[in-house]
């Protein structure tokens, strides 16, 4: 009996050694074996669901890849329509535009009155929908050009109010306002059908409202007025409201910039995620962007693209639930480059993972 015990004890001690040095070498989770099942979505986009066990676990991961060099498939960023700061589900997103397939993207920050606002700036369809006056070192943009070339990297933006004289101003954002700030803004049809108007937070309120390109009005201490179809409006708050009174008349010829330190001129479509993951085929191990607890297993996103970069690959991995334990930071930015990425960027996460897909319509 006893020699039993002190052979199971061998055992365990042998074995324990076994894992521990495992770990050592290969990291804190490693795959065992695994399944998968793939689908094809339409030409160039095909689906792969993914049953991994771990030494961690088990894993379920769902993986989009896009053919970049089909002509028929287009990679856009998907907004609300009715305004960009108004949240809305992955899959009504995808119903509203008619995509095939979709994923949730930049991490957001909820604001007031319903309000919320994603970070960093979007593109979509070649056009800026939101950006904000920010020197970005933590967070990164994935984005497209017009001949589906990709890129990762982090922007730096300046949004900027132009005087008739030529004067610039700096402004906090451009399509960005969520009922919290002390300064000046700039908004126009896409963030909303109505201005903010006078609140009680902001009782010393002023909107110069713009319309193809002349000053048209103030409204001072006013409630929300309808935004103007072809124009915009500059919010102003504090000394704001002082300056844009002082430095503009009802007449007065006005416009704005938005500048990067990248060019965007044949953009198609941006969106700024978290901390880059892989960069130029190498697997990072620091991160400029460490979301909740970057070191526990989660629900994660993330898109990146091969070394050829005539693929991008998107996945969302399952998180805390009874078939899927999720992964760190770390082990998803392993992850992205063992799916073949040379280039990744987290997304947001957490309750936030979605993706969606319809499923490839049959030839009668």
């Amino acid at each position: 009996m006893n020699k039993y015990i002190r052979r199971s004890l061998a055992l365990l001690v042998i074995l324990t050694l076994l894992l521990t040095s495992f770990s050592n070498v290969f990291g804190a989770q490693q795959l065992i074996s695994q399944t998968v099942e793939k689908q094809t979505i339409t030409s160039g986009v095909t689906l792969e669901s993914y049953d991994r066990f771990t030494t961690s676990g088990w894993i379920k991961a769902y993986v989009l890849r896009v053919d970049l060099s089909n002509k028929n498939v287009k990679v856009d960023t998907l907004t609300n329509k009715t305004s960009v700061v108004s949240s809305s589900t992955v899959l009504n997103l995808a119903k509203n535009s008619g995509a095939i397939a979709a994923v949730n993207g930049s991490f957001f920050d909820f604001g007031a009155n319903g309000k919320s606002y994603t970070y960093g700036p979007i593109i979509s369809s070649g056009k800026v929908e939101l950006a904000a006056t920010r020197d970005s070192k933590d967070t990164g943009t994935f984005s497209l050009n017009d001949i589906n070339e990709a890129l990762f990297t982090y922007w730096n933006t300046k949004v900027e109010l132009i005087t008739p004289n030529g004067e610039k101003k700096v402004a906090a954002s451009y399509n960005r306002y969520n009922g919290t700030f002390n300064g000046m803004a700039i908004i126009d049809a896409k963030w909303g059908a109505k201005t903010p108007g006078a609140t009680t937070k902001y009782p010393d309120w002023i909107e110069m409202v713009v319309e193809d390109g002349i000053v048209k009005e103030f409204s001072e201490n006013k409630p929300a007025i309808n935004m103007p179809k072809n124009g915009f409006v500059v919010l102003g708050t504090g000394s704001h409201i002082q300056y844009l009174k002082s430095n503009f008349k009802v007449g007065d010829p006005v416009e704005y910039s938005i500048t990067m330190n990248v060019d965007t001129s044949k953009m198609t479509m941006a969106l700024t995620g978290g901390a880059i993951l892989v960069k130029d085929d190498k697997v990072l191990t620091s991160f400029s962007h460490n979301p909740v607890s970057p070191s526990t297993r989660a629900a994660r996103t993330a898109i990146g693209t091969s070394k050829d970069g005539k693929t991008l690959i998107i996945a969302a991995i399952d998180g805390k639930s009874s078939n899927s334990i999720g992964m760190t930071q770390a082990e998803l930015a392993s992850y992205m480059h063992e799916l073949g990425c040379a280039n990744a960027l987290n997304l947001d996460g957490g309750g936030s993972t979605t993706l969606v897909a319809r499923k490839q319509v049959q030839q009668v």
